[in-house]
C-alpha cells in the first residue's frame, strides 16, 4: 500500500506520489503545509518544497549523503514545478518514465554511500571510467578483429552475460506488469484503496489479473518457495540509523 509502482512515475512530482506514501503524506502535512505550501507565491513555494526535501533526507539519517540526497531531489522537484508554470511541452509517456528511471537511478547513488568517496567511486564506474564490462561474446569478435589475445582492452572488461539479461527482464516486469492493486482488483483485496489516488487502475488498463486457477496456483507457490529459501540471508534494515 505504501509504494504504488513507483518505477511507473512519468515525472518526479509523480514519484513522490507513489514513493513511500505515509512519508510523503507526513513531509506535506507536517512540513510543507505549514512552512506555508503554495499560499505565498511561486519563490516561496519553490522554498518550501526544497526546505521540505532536505528535512526529508535528514530524517533518512543525519550525514551528508542523505543531505545531498534531499537537496538533490528537492532540485529536481523544483525543475519539474517549474516546466509546469512554463507550459513545457509534455514528453510520450513511455519516454518520459524513462527518463524519471534514469534521474531517480542517478540519484539513489548518494543515498545507499556510506561517504563521498563511495559516492565518487560509484559514479566514475556509472560513467565508464573504472572500466567498462560487455558480454563475453563481444570478447571473441573484437579478438579476432583486432588479433588481441586479452581480455581486457583499453577500459573495456568481459563479464557475464546474465547481467546484460537480468535487467532488461527486470525492468520489463517493473514496467509492464501490474502492481498488486491491479493484480488482485477482481478479487476484492482486503487493503482498501479508497483515498489513495496514485491506486486507481484506469478501464483497460493492465487486464492482467489474480484468478483462482492452475497456473496462479502454480506461480504463487513457486514465489513461496523462493520466499523461503531467502528467509537466511542477512537483510540490514534500510532505516537502521533512524
Amino acid at each position: 500500500m505504501n509504494f504504488a509502482s513507483p518505477y511507473k512515475a512519468i515525472s518526479i512530482i509523480d514519484f513522490w506520489r507513489r514513493w513511500h506514501i505515509t512519508l510523503s503524506r507526513f513531509l506535506k502535512d507536517f512540513i510543507y503545509i505549514p512552512l506555508g505550501g503554495n499560499k505565498f507565491g511561486k519563490m516561496r513555494q519553490l522554498t518550501n518544497i526544497f526546505t521540505t526535501m532536505l528535512i526529508g533526507g535528514l530524517w533518512h539519517g543525519a550525514s551528508w549523503m542523505m543531505v545531498i540526497w534531499g537537496t538533490l531531489h528537492g532540485f529536481l522537484l523544483i525543475v519539474n514545478r517549474i516546466l509546469i508554470w512554463a507550459k513545457f511541452p509534455k514528453p510520450n509517456p513511455e519516454i518520459a518514465k524513462l527518463l524519471v528511471f534514469f534521474i531517480l537511478v542517478i540519484s539513489w547513488v548518494p543515498f545507499r554511500s556510506e561517504s563521498l568517496e563511495v559516492m565518487k567511486s560509484m559514479y566514475e564506474g556509472m560513467l565508464g571510467l573504472s572500466g567498462i564490462k560487455l558480454p563475453p561474446e563481444l570478447f571473441f569478435i573484437i579478438q579476432s578483429v583486432f588479433s588481441l589475445s586479452t581480455e581486457y582492452i583499453g577500459h573495456l572488461k568481459f563479464s557475464d552475460i546474465s547481467v546484460i539479461i537480468l535487467i532488461p527482464v527486470c525492468l520489463l516486469i517493473v514496467w509492464r506488469f501490474p502492481n498488486t492493486y491491479e493484480w488482485m482488483r477482481k478479487s476484492s483485496p482486503a487493503l482498501p484503496t479508497e483515498g489513495y489516488s496514485e491506486t486507481y487502475i484506469k478501464p483497460g488498463e493492465n487486464e492482467l489479473a489474480w484468478l483462482p486457477d492452475l497456473l496462479n496456483a502454480l506461480a504463487i507457490s513457486l514465489m513461496l518457495f523462493f520466499s523461503l529459501i531467502k528467509m537466511n540471508d542477512v537483510s540490514e534494515f534500510i532505516y537502521f540509523q533512524f
